[in-house]
């Protein structure tokens, strides 16, 4: 039985580990790596064994497993190094179920069993967000306001509706390649009538002049992600050491046993879907008014962008440093609260726990809170405790953008991101971020102050209730407050906040769905 609770990254070529790579689906402990993505949403016109048929036929002819994805990989890399190699990109694929497909095979009453979805300790989990239920059931826990009065798009009215009963996604560095086999498989399901495409969405990675995978408000994308493997930690790139933040996660934050099989080496994952338009001009349009009303000089403009989103455009940590360029770009070694990795004290000057760098309302600190709260009056047991929970919260980030634009243009409307994550939890983990974090204006702070302290995360925050709080921001970078607050709920608006003002309603989102990965043992029995 392989162990998912491991302490250390696993080796992807260990015995131990390989009859799981083999039957789990891959994508979800690293990413597939192509440019280009056609996401087809399915309806299916049949049920029972004649539909069991149909999945086993995609699975055999699409789905890529984790190992398959990793010798794909390195057979890739391989052609990519040598000139005279004329190998094409393999085609990669993934199949996901919603709870509808498990009700059309007859195992709807199975559901509440095998998708318990549990929420562990945690403390007010969102209760409406379960994948037996469907994302339209969990709007109100997610702030989603999507009504048939304003959907428009296929997505939107599939979501609507609920006629999502499953995602093929396929992928590949060929556009054209990829483009002609999503056509005939689509083709293909109708004319044979096993199932009807509700929604097809393509994606396509945006890249900066730096070649990093950058979303339309144009900064770097997938910084501080999970990592599962031995190999993620032998990245040249990764110059750091280790000392403060460790990314490292076991496998049983994104993987759990298929239910729906019973085999040793069967696992799946719960994937979320949602489309989120970007409105790009309103987002350079906020940047420039906050850095007007704080008062910013023209050289430290970029900061104001820092602030909303907590790093710079080119992934260097707002907590790291005031600019730009400064830090590594997309380093992930550094966390909020002034400690080492082992607990003990970092450097003087690096700790932030009083918002004083970065916001406690910019979107990278609501999402991985990375010990946001102040630790000098907490037992070490205590700051570890905290830590665990918050690690356990994270999600496996799979998103890749949509729609096509210049570096110049500037649109409302019609491009954005394909988010997706996995993880072996929806309620503990993407419902909990976004809506005990990302839409809690009272985030990490429990304040006793009248009016909430944080505001919303003012990239993909939504309001579910009342009006829209304040966010509060602060001219000065750094500094220190006198005489320091004993505690987090002492810290008060007016102490070193100077300008208040609500920012936010730059994405909108546009459908989606939860999902389950199963397992291929699962899809191939």
């Amino acid at each position: 039985m392989p162990n998912i609770d491991n302490t250390s990254p696993i080796d992807p070529g260990s015995a131990e580990y390989e009859g799981l790579l083999r039957g789990l689906q891959g994508n979800i402990l690293k990413g597939h790596g192509r440019k280009h993505t056609a996401n087809i949403f399915l309806h299916f016109h049949v049920t029972g064994h004649e539909l069991k048929a149909a999945l086993r036929s995609l699975t055999e002819e699409f789905v890529t497993s984790a190992h398959q994805q990793m010798v794909q990989r390195s057979l890739y890399l391989a052609s990519v190094a040598d000139a005279t190699a004329n190998q094409r990109d393999p085609l990669f694929g993934n199949l996901f179920l919603t709870r509808h497909t498990y009700t059309k095979l007859g195992l709807g009453k199975r559901l509440s069993h095998w998708f318990k979805d549990p929420a562990g300790k945690l403390i007010k989990p969102p209760p409406r967000s379960r994948f037996r239920t469907g994302m339209l059931c969990a709007a109100d826990d997610l702030g989603d306001t999507l009504t048939p009065q304003n959907a428009v798009e296929p997505l939107e009215i599939a979501y609507l509706n609920g006629t999502i009963d499953a995602l093929l996604l396929l992928a590949n560095h060929c556009d054209a390649y990829l483009s002609d086999i999503a056509d005939r498989v689509i083709a293909r399901l109708a004319s044979t009538g096993i199932a009807s495409t509700v929604a097809l969405e393509r994606g396509v990675v945006r890249r900066n002049a730096a070649r990093q995978g950058v979303e339309h408000f144009d900064y770097a994308d997938g910084v501080s992600q999970p990592l599962f493997f031995t190999s993620d930690f032998e990245n040249p790139e990764q110059r750091e050491p280790v000392d403060r933040w460790n990314p490292f996660a076991p496998l049983r934050l994104a993987i759990f046993r298929d239910p729906g099989v019973k085999h040793e080496h069967a696992f799946g994952s719960y994937y979320v879907f949602r489309k989120l338009e970007q409105n790009v001009r309103a987002f350079y349009a906020a940047e420039a008014t906050l850095a007007c009303e704080l008062g910013l000089p023209s050289e430290d403009a970029s900061r104001a962008g820092a602030m909303i989103v907590g790093r710079f455009r080119d992934g260097t940590p707002l907590a790291m440093s005031p600019a730009a360029g400064a830090a590594t770009a997309g380093a992930n070694n550094f966390r909020y609260d002034g400690l080492l990795a082992t607990l003990e004290p970092d450097v003087p000057g690096s700790e932030d726990t009083f918002g004083l760098k970065c916001p406690f309302q910019a979107h990278v600190r609501k999402t991985n809170p990375r010990q946001s709260q102040n630790a000098k009056n907490n037992t070490p047991q205590e700051i570890r405790n905290q830590e665990e929970h918050d690690r356990d919260r994270r999600i496996v980030r799979r998103g890749i953008t949509y729609g096509i634009r210049s570096a110049t243009e500037l649109p409302e409307h019609g491009v954005g991101l394909l988010f997706g994550c996995f993880q072996s939890s929806i309620v503990g983990q993407y419902a909990f971020i976004q809506r005990n974090w990302a839409n809690n204006a009272d985030f990490k702070i429990q304040s006793t102050a009248e009016d909430d302290f944080t505001g919303l995360d003012p990239v993909i925050g939504q309001l579910t209730k009342g009006r829209m709080p304040d966010q509060h921001w602060r001219k000065q970078y750094g500094g220190c407050l006198d005489p320091e607050p004993q505690a987090l709920n002492e810290l008060r608006v007016l102490c070193s906040h100077s300008h208040s003002t609500r920012l936010g309603d730059f994405v909108k989102f546009r459908g989606g769905e939860f999902f389950f990965a199963p397992s291929l043992p699962f899809l191939l029995s």
